[in-house]
């Protein structure tokens, strides 16, 4: 064997190891650290969805509380008005327009359009149509 085949193999067994060896390495940290950013972007995810899905429930909670505020003012103002009105002498008796008074249009105030004047104040003027308003009955 000549010199040079055994300067050849002698540099093989002496390099080859490390370099398989700093291989294997190299490619089992990346690995670790491919599952451990997966892991911790998986984390933060599930983090960011659950804060972004609390914050949604407690805007829907808010929502719904305003909106049974609302209507618990606007219950106790009907029922404040009811009280009122059966607590107060009778009222007298007003005129009721039937659909027949409507169809033929005898009795039947006009209708009125309501307008803002310069100052703010509103007033009630005569409707520039020339029927009264009504309801069709029901067929």
């Amino acid at each position: 064997m000549r010199i040079r085949w055994k300067l050849l193999l002698f540099l093989l067994v002496i390099m080859l190891p490390p370099l398989l060896l700093s291989r294997w390495y190299a490619v089992r940290e990346t690995t670790g650290l491919g599952q451990e950013l997966a892991t911790s972007a998986s984390d933060m995810l599930t983090e960011m969805a659950d804060s972004e899905l609390l914050q949604t429930v407690e805007l829907f909670g808010e929502a719904l509380s305003d909106a049974r505020g609302l209507l618990e003012a606007s219950i106790r103002l009907q029922a404040r008005e009811a009280a009122r009105l059966l607590q107060g002498p009778p009222q007298p008796d007003k005129h009721v327009y039937l659909t027949s008074d409507f169809v033929n249009g005898a009795g039947v105030p006009g209708a009125t359009t309501l307008t803002i004047e310069e100052d703010g104040r509103p007033r009630k003027s005569p409707s520039p149509t020339k029927r009264p308003p009504f309801a069709s009955p029901p067929a």
